[in-house]
């Protein structure tokens, strides 16, 4: 969280929830949300899932979620609304472009107290629909935060194109979208009482505690509380960042680079880090990986289906061409829409 303590947007967003200035800024926020939900749910008693949990920080927080799928469920949303004298959603349709996944809007006051205070508006169209539970407590955190729409200022967008507020708004909603206190017994059961971390464990977890959660976010929130080295990795072909730099750079490019298999999403927990399993984004996968074996194979293979491989780290190599230090490893990879998702854990 280095960078994000060192942007003054979050500073001043923890000056605001007067926070102290001790230690890490990102850290003492998400710290903040935690306890404020802790404090709810002791309040409240007896939540038992994280439905439940939505429910009642929706309440307390007097938010609203819509979803639409199509444009005649956003046309509903805009004509319901602005029916009841709230116009400003009638700018919802040209705010939601591809990169845009929700819209938080502070409503009017309306001459019926029933009406909530905030709608966070979520776009599951075609591929976002994946990020639609995670996009809720998105807009739950801004709104815990206080980064949050005024009477002003009445609509925030939540876009692809991240801010420092936004990345530390993903790390809240990663930590309280997985509320320990629901999701470490179903963690738990499925993977530490049974001693393994791999996809179907993962899938068990998420049909347990939140079936419409991604596998993507339920892998992360495993991998964090796995306690053995581990590292979730998303690879599909792209550019280094210095290839990507010179082809802009040249209004006619000589020659197109060739983009490669390469790592677009790596996270690894505690344990990997500590053990040395350090991975890097644009690392590119060996030949020798099952990765891309599984990548560029033309034999059919069943949807969802994984495979399984031991290999040595030692064969993947840096920018600069050097190799990473040997360390045998489990591989566990699988085909996704547009790229192959592997699990790798020290052997």
């Amino acid at each position: 969280m280095r960078a994000l303590d060192r942007d003054l947007q979050v500073i001043e967003l923890a000056r605001r929830l007067a926070l102290s200035g001790g230690g890490s800024v990102a850290e003492s926020v998400l710290s903040y949300c935690r306890r404020l939900l802790e404090g709810w749910v002791s309040q409240a008693g007896n939540i038992r899932s994280v439905q439940e949990l939505e429910g009642l920080v929706c309440q307390r927080l007097n938010l609203e979620f819509q979803e639409f799928r199509h444009p005649g469920e956003l046309d509903a949303i805009v004509r319901q609304h602005v029916e009841a004298g709230d116009v400003v959603f009638a700018s919802l349709p040209a705010l939601f472009d591809e990169d845009t996944f929700a819209t938080l809007i502070r409503c009017r006051r309306r001459t019926s107290e029933a009406g909530p205070k905030y709608a966070a508006v979520i776009d599951c169209r075609d591929g976002k629909a994946s990020r639609r539970w995670f996009s809720r407590w998105h807009e739950i955190a801004h709104l815990l935060t206080l980064d949050c729409p005024t009477e002003m200022q009445p609509v925030h967008r939540s876009t692809s194109e991240h801010s420092a507020v936004e990345r530390l708004m993903d790390q809240i909603a990663a930590d309280i979208g997985f509320f320990d206190p629901l999701f470490a017994p179903v963690f738990g059961a499925e993977t530490l009482s049974r001693g393994r971390l791999d996809f179907a464990a993962i899938n068990l977890v998420r049909q347990r505690y939140a079936a419409e959660a991604s596998f993507q976010a339920t892998a992360i929130a495993c991998l964090k509380r796995w306690p053995k080295p581990a590292v979730y990795l998303e690879a599909g072909l792209a550019l280094t960042a210095a290839e990507a730099r010179q082809f802009d750079a040249e209004s006619i490019p000589a020659r197109r680079p060739t983009p490669k298999l390469r790592a677009l999403k790596v996270i690894g927990n505690e344990a990997a880090r500590t053990a040395g399993l350090r991975l890097v984004r644009n690392l590119q996968v060996p030949e020798e990986s099952i990765i891309h074996r599984l990548f560029f194979s033309r034999e059919s293979i069943p949807a969802g289906a994984a495979m399984l491989n031991a290999e040595d780290m030692g064969h993947w190599r840096r920018s600069n061409g050097n190799r990473l230090s040997p360390c045998p490893v489990t591989v566990e990879a699988r085909l996704g829409r547009r790229h192959i998702e592997a699990l790798i854990q020290v052997s």
